[in-house]
């Protein structure tokens, strides 16, 4: 089994395929032990991971960030949502870490949330933003790292996340949003041609505020784990396999406020589990099979904001980096391979983390992170320095 960079942040989710991950075999292997990948190997203390960042001045404050080869040229660029403004900026990659100057797009107002993925199957990244209000923007890419503003759609009050997916299973790409004050996820089945149909709305609890996609009982269907849904923390739709989704089933957690959620398999068993971003830190649920988890695992380092998932070490073994708004550091936490998480290391910054995505920036092979500083108004990017 194989899993890429899982690139998910608050506010902001990306598309499944646009960093090179690839889909999980989500059959039950049937063993609950945990079997490490990389178990012996020689990895990176957390304190020797990232070298200094390089800075990138933007015109307005980010409010999120995600990457992609947004102009087909094999290099990962990124795409950076303004807090003000009415355009989403691209910066070029030059495959060596460093990226050019901004190239703006035409998107609506007051933007909150930002997806990617190939809505028209012309095998060009497309956008998909949401604002401040009901309407979720679709920008289709010319392949050049500009979009053409190509659509409004009606998906819920307030988008605070977006996820991309083949939810029904028919090979076209279809969107669900986090609908902020209706409690609600809007799913928008897509057409295959860069048009959505009509949004659908699935009752998920109070206030979601992430979401993530898998298979996660194990019956071949696309599920939904949504956070911040009512007190209880997070919710599981699962999925019918038609792009429809039952009653959600609710999981407790012990952290306030759940935020950011990614999933991946954190401990090599062939399941998918589930990281939470928190006001206290992080947890991690790690799945037992049949859609259920064990009790959550926190993981204090402040109020976190978003979470990644890579192998930051370089051991095979997979890591966290979390972004935390009260102490403004991007904090690593080095996976033991049993889906535990040891020893970490603080990058400060303190110009108020938002956001953050991961990608091989400079083609080494290494996972490195783009962090949007709201109060920055720029965007740093780390780059992996690990060496086995």
């Amino acid at each position: 089994m194989t899993r890429g960079l899982a690139v998910l942040s608050l506010l902001l989710v990306g598309f499944e395929g646009a960093c090179g991950r690839t889909e999980l075999d989500l059959e039950q292997s049937g063993n609950d032990a945990a079997t490490p990948t990389g178990a012996g190997g020689s990895s990176c203390a957390a304190s020797e991971i990232f070298g200094p960042a390089e800075s990138y001045p933007m015109e307005s404050a980010p409010f999120g960030v995600i990457t992609g080869d947004f102009d087909g040229d094999g290099r990962l660029d990124l795409a950076v949502e303004p807090s003000t403004g009415q355009t989403v900026d691209v910066l070029l990659g030059r495959g060596d870490g460093t990226f050019g100057p901004a190239k703006p797009s035409p998107t609506g107002p007051m933007p909150v949330a930002i997806a990617t993925g190939d809505l028209d199957g012309d095998g060009r990244l497309d956008l998909l933003v949401g604002t401040n209000t009901d309407v979720l923007d679709v920008l289709l890419g010319r392949g050049d790292g500009t979009f053409q503003f190509a659509g409004k759609y009606v998906a819920g009050m307030v988008s605070r996340a977006i996820a991309v997916a083949d939810l029904d299973a028919d090979g076209r790409l279809d969107v669900v949003t986090a609908d902020l004050f209706s409690d609600d996820v809007s799913v928008l089945l897509g057409n295959g041609d860069g048009t959505l149909k009509p949004a659908v709305a699935f009752p998920a609890g109070g206030l979601p505020s992430g979401i993530a996609i898998g298979d996660f009982n194990g019956d071949g269907a696309r599920d939904l784990a949504i956070s911040g849904a009512s007190a209880r923390g997070v919710s599981l739709l699962f999925g019918a396999g038609n792009g429809t989704f039952k009653s959600p089933v609710f999981m407790a957690t012990a952290g306030k406020h759940p935020g950011a959620i990614i999933d991946d398999d954190f401990n090599a068993d062939g399941r998918t589990d589930l990281a939470v971003a928190t006001d206290s830190g992080i947890e991690v649920l790690l799945a037992k099979g049949n859609g259920t988890f064990q009790a959550p695992v926190p993981y204090p380092v402040g109020n976190a904001a978003t979470i990644v998932s890579a192998d930051f070490s370089r051991d095979g073994i997979v890591d966290l980096a979390v972004a935390s708004f009260s102490g403004n550091t991007v904090t690593v936490l080095i996976g033991n391979g049993d889906g535990t998480f040891g020893a970490h290391a603080d990058n400060p910054s303190a110009k108020g983390l938002y956001a953050f995505t991961s990608g091989d920036f400079d083609g080494d092979g290494r996972p490195d992170l783009a962090v949007a500083t709201y109060y920055g108004s720029e965007v740093d990017v780390y780059l992996d320095k690990c060496m086995r």
